[in-house]
C-alpha cells in the first residue's frame, strides 16, 4: 500500500527486508520537532512543525545490502539505513527536500522557527 512507517529494525532480518523494500523506490521521511516557549507571565506556547522530504533509492544488489548490514550502521536508524553514512549515503539517487531532514534534524526549519518566535536569536561564536 506504501503507507507502511519504518522504524529502526529490530534485527538482521528485518533491516534486510527494509533495505529491499525501499531499494528502487522512493519514500517519505518525516521528522517532527516541538518548541515549547515559556514566557516570564508563566503562559507557555508549543510551536509545532513537521517537515517532509523524499528520497529515491537507486536499485540495490542482495550482496550491497548485505555488505552493508554487516557494518552494523543500519539497526539504529529509521529504514536501516543512514545517508549520512559512507556507504548508505551511496543508495539514495535523489533527494527531494531537506538533507537534514533525512539524517534525523531540519536544521534550516528550526532554525527559522527559532528567528521567528525569537527575532534576536542568533548562535553564539566561540
Amino acid at each position: 500500500s506504501g503507507k507502511k512507517i519504518l522504524e529502526k529494525p529490530k534485527n538482521y532480518r528485518e533491516a534486510k527486508k527494509m533495505l529491499a523494500t525501499l531499494a528502487g523506490r522512493t519514500h517519505q521521511v518525516y521528522t517532527a520537532y516541538t518548541i515549547l516557549l515559556c514566557e516570564p507571565s508563566g503562559k507557555r506556547v508549543r510551536r509545532t512543525k513537521a517537515v517532509r522530504s523524499r528520497v529515491k533509492m537507486r536499485r540495490l544488489k542482495k550482496i550491497e545490502i548485505e555488505a552493508y548490514l554487516k557494518r552494523g550502521e543500519s539497526m539504529d536508524k529509521a529504514g536501516a539505513y543512514g545517508i549520512q553514512d559512507d556507504f548508505g549515503a551511496v543508495f539514495v539517487k535523489q533527494i527531494t527536500g531537506d538533507y537534514y531532514n533525512v539524517v534525523g534534524l531540519p536544521l534550516h526549519r528550526l532554525y527559522v522557527t527559532l528567528r521567528t518566535q525569537f527575532p534576536d536569536f542568533l548562535p553564539e561564536s566561540q
